[in-house]
């Protein structure tokens, strides 16, 4: 098993900054389980 980076771009593991994205972004409909972050 290979650790992924935590910086890794196919994969957001931090859910500050995307959070700030959904904010800001009305139009965007978050998929189910990513809908708790917003």
């Amino acid at each position: 098993m290979t650790p992924h980076p935590p910086q890794s771009p196919s994969l957001p593991v931090s859910p500050s900054p995307h959070s700030i994205l959904l904010r800001q972004s009305s139009n965007y409909v978050p998929p189910p389980g990513e809908g708790i972050l917003y």
